[in-house]
Parts: C-alpha cells; sequence; structure tokens
C-alpha cells in the first residue's frame, strides 16, 4: 500500500507572501500598517532572518486578520 503523503505545513513565510500578493501590497505598506519594522520583515522574508517575536507575529496575524487554530491528530 502506498505511503500517504504529508499535506506540508503552511509556514508563516508562504502565508506573509501570499497574503502580499493576494491584497497587491509591499512588504513596506504592510510593515508600517501592522506597526512593525520594515527591516524585519524584509529580512524574515528573503531568509536572513529565520524567527519572529510574537508580538511582531501577533501584529501581523492582526492586520492580516488570520486566526491560528489548532489541528488535533487522531
Amino acid at each position: 500500500m502506498p505511503k500517504k503523503k504529508r499535506k506540508r505545513p503552511t509556514t508563516l513565510r508562504n502565508m506573509l507572501l501570499a497574503e502580499l500578493g493576494a491584497r497587491d501590497v509591499t512588504l513596506h505598506q504592510v510593515a508600517k500598517r501592522a506597526e512593525v519594522s520594515p527591516q524585519v520583515i524584509y529580512r524574515f522574508v528573503d531568509g536572513s532572518r529565520q524567527e519572529l517575536r510574537l508580538s511582531t507575529i501577533d501584529k501581523l496575524l492582526a492586520y492580516f486578520e488570520v486566526e491560528l487554530t489548532s489541528r488535533r491528530r487522531r
């Protein structure tokens, strides 16, 4: 029996890039509207910064009107 392919988890970086494309806004606009440093966003998206503070994540989620939900494994 073939193995089931695991769905790759959505990363915050991928979600951010998808939302940018869907909303036709620049990284700088998002940073200013979410009240976070543009340099932090640029570095996170280009991969030179691997982590964000929870306060920054909260601001981005609020800006994009996204809620995190738990997926329980059964």
